[in-house]
């Protein structure tokens, strides 16, 4: 597959994943390999249009001569196959041969791939990007950058309604603001442009968004009566923001605020960030500026040298929430190392030869004295060409388990040395057993052809010796970030790409080696020590959680019944009469029909979530509800609250065709999602789960939260169960 980039930055790669240095030294081949990609409507275009924008000052016949030239080389350096022909005087792209981020990105804003789309957008097309005597092209690229740019936005808008959507509040404070208009006029101290939230129309033009703008007066109030938003944000007065007085002015004023935040019960899960817009220079673009963070995951006394700007706080925020970046956030690093790691595995996990478990073909551990622990894991150098993508089944591959935190993000590094210090000997691809993303979806799967590169040299002529650390490569976008549902032993996978290298760590880290590396690239000496194993965990003294239908008292049960049924544990089981009602598009935060469930649960356990569930008549239209939690966390933030209209969607049917339904059977999601099902709590208690009708005439009868038995397997089949779970 052809790689070509040309949002942000402007790169080609051939099948094999080596930069085409000669075809990028041709503008005017580039541009038109461009246009065939991306111009709208997508598909052939006519070789006149093309004599248009590329040779406007041509007669006929020499522009078509150098059309014909250009398509030739071009067919010659990316392959036979890649540029097509409809006749004599049609030509296109074939996108089974050629990847194109610009494509990708339209296909995603035309499927509404919201997520897809803000990780695509990594800056405007073909930045910089120039051809002389080409002015038709100048206008066609200048209104596709308009065009791309204006997707993006709009994909970062239906995003920030997303946050509202999951459950999350927001709030802003502004010092010295006038009471009402979300702060549109400057008054007094106050001014406009420090309010970030009036400038968005969606939240200007809707007076119920509006209202979340409101006075600093108001802080105090929401402070004290314990009900601060999710995020806050506070905007202090030009005087107290220190613009327009002195430092020892502000100081004065966050020496009043800060430790009121700092000692009030509503922060005691809080963190809070205390940053700058602008320095007194142009160092960066914007100026060398501080920021403190407090928290009780804070390091005491942690400094960083690491260079962070406003794009980093933001991918923060986003990573502890689990929401997808926005914009040019996508290709900032969250600052971790801001945080202590979470407790019972160590923040960093070492790996060195003699881990290893399993070793496939062409792999062997020999002796070296300049390796961890004497030993380094080696591959012959047969002089073979790269592996084009990782493979699902390779026959040259090695593994070893490391432990690891759900829900906590990790990033991998390997040192590795080139047999004779060669470029063509220095990459692999790196897979795992369990790995998701961000939002929970599987990403590098051992397998799968999914996994990423890692490749020591950082520039196609950026020579190196010896030993070297790296955890991606050059020219990709992947982080090589990842994380897990569930807390325990994973399985790491190496594989081939190219023979004749060689490793002897793998530093799997979730804070440490964020934002810096083991070592150096090339002439390392780093041996990074292994971590003291924690205490063992004291033993969950509520590892699985059983809750049947007849535990559920009367107060609980809203708009359900309570029906006889011998199948189910005790004879009971909880049933929606079906009155022919329509599914709920969404759970509603206030819902007329519900069934509300006290369970006792361990603080930072995960829990995986099953329901026994039945469809009236075996109908696809009744077997569906919406499950709640009160207190409920995944990926470092609240998830599905209960007076929300965010729920887990729960649907028995393993597909449209809805065949599967037959009588009881398990579940804990639906097929055409991808859903967080397993959660922690933050205290051990009494906590809430709500099961709420999403379609009328389905029952269930038990609920399982299991930490252990049923953490990766559901307690019994999805069609004709007859499971009955044992309390423990």
């Amino acid at each position: 597959m052809i790689e070509f980039r040309t949002l942000g930055t402007l790169d080609l790669r051939g099948a094999d994943g080596q930069e085409l240095h000669a075809l990028l030294a041709q503008p005017k081949r580039i541009a038109l390999l461009a246009y065939l990609c991306i111009a709208q409507p997508r598909g052939f275009h006519h070789r006149d249009t093309l004599l248009g924008l590329f040779w406007p000052n041509v007669d006929q016949d020499h522009a078509r001569t150098s059309l014909r030239k250009a398509l030739h080389i071009l067919r010659r350096t990316l392959g036979g196959d890649v540029i097509l022909s409809r006749g004599d005087d049609e030509v296109g792209v074939d996108f089974q041969h050629v990847s194109c981020d610009a494509a990708l990105f339209e296909d995603s804003v035309r499927t509404n791939r919201l997520e897809e789309t803000l990780e695509l957008y990594r800056g405007d097309l073909l930045p910089g990007f120039f051809i002389d005597e080409a002015p038709e092209f100048e206008r066609w690229l200048a209104s596709a950058r308009t065009r791309l740019r204006s997707s993006a936005g709009h994909a970062a808008y239906a995003m920030s309604d997303r946050l509202e959507a999951s459950g999350r509040t927001w709030r802003a404070y502004m010092e010295s603001m006038l009471p009402g208009g979300c702060g549109a006029d400057d008054a007094g101290l106050y001014v406009a442009r420090h309010n970030p939230f009036v400038h968005y129309n969606d939240i200007a033009n809707n007076p119920a968004r509006c209202a979340n703008v409101v006075p600093f007066s108001q802080f105090d109030l929401d402070l004290a009566a314990n009900t601060l938003a999710n995020f806050s944000w506070i905007t202090p007065n030009l005087c107290s923001d220190m613009h327009d007085c002195p430092i020892a002015t502000g100081d004065t004023w966050l020496s009043l605020v800060v430790p009121r935040i700092l000692q009030s019960p509503a922060f005691a899960n809080g963190v809070l960030f205390l940053v700058w817009d602008e320095g007194t220079t142009a160092i960066g673009g914007g100026g060398r500026i501080p920021m403190i963070v407090n928290s009780r995951w804070t390091i005491p006394g942690m400094q960083s040298a690491a260079n962070e700007n406003h794009y980093n706080l933001l991918r923060t925020i986003e990573d502890a929430w689990g929401l997808a970046p926005l914009g040019q956030s996508a290709s900032a690093t969250p600052m971790s190392a801001y945080f202590a790691p979470a407790a019972g595995t160590a923040d960093t996990q070492v790996i060195y030869t003699r881990d290893v478990a399993t070793m496939k073909g062409t792999w062997t551990a020999t002796t070296d004295t300049t390796a961890a622990g004497g030993q380094k894991l080696t591959t012959p150098d047969y002089g073979v060409g790269a592996v084009a993508a990782p493979l699902a089944a390779p026959a040259n591959y090695f593994e070893a388990t490391f432990q690891a935190q759900p829900g906590v993000r990790y990033r991998t590094w390997l040192r590795i040395h080139p047999i004779g210090d060669s470029k063509w000997n220095d990459s692999v691809f790196v897979q795992f057993s369990d790995s998701v993303d961000v939002n929970g979806k599987p990403i590098y799967r051992s397998g799968t052809g999914d996994g990423y590169m890692v490749n020591l040299w950082t520039c196609a002529d950026c020579q190196t010796r010896g030993w070297g650390w790296q955890r991606n490569a050059y020219w990709l976008p992947d982080s090589g970030d990842v994380w897990f549902a569930n807390g325990g032993s994973h399985t790491v996978r190496v594989q081939i790409r190219e023979d004749g290298v060689e490793i002897d760590q793998i530093v799997i880290s979730a804070t440490t080696y964020v934002n810096a590396s083991p070592g150096l690239p090339s002439n390392d000496t780093t041996i990074v020590a292994k971590p003291s194993a924690p205490p063992p965990p004291p033993p969950a003294a509520h590892p699985e959680i059983v809750v049947y239908a007849s535990d559920v008292p009367a107060g609980s049960i809203h708009g359900w019944t309570r029906t006889a049924d011998a199948s189910s544990p005790d004879g009971v089981r909880l049933f929606v009469p079906d009155s022919g009602w329509s599914s709920t598009t969404t759970p509603l935060a206030a819902p007329p029909t519900y069934v509300d469930v006290a369970f006792a649960a361990d603080a930072n356990t995960p829990y995986t979530f099953w329901l026994r569930m039945k469809a009236l008549g075996n109908n696809k239209y009744n077997d569906s509800v919406w499950v709640q939690f009160s207190d409920a966390q995944a990926a470092g933030g609240p998830i599905d609250p209960i007076g929300s209209t965010s729920a887990l969607l729960v649907n028995l049917a393993s597909d449209a065709a809805a065949t599967s339904l037959d009588d009881w059977g398990w579940q804990q999601g639906a097929y055409w999602m991808t859903q967080p099902v397993t959660v922690t709590f933050p205290s051990t208690g009494t906590h809430v789960l709500r099961i709420q009708t999403r379609e009328d005439g389905v029952s269930f009868d038990q609920i399982v939260l299991s930490s252990g038995r049923y953490r990766t397997a559901p307690p019994g089949p999805l069609s004709h169960d007859s499971t009955i779970v044992p309390k423990p």
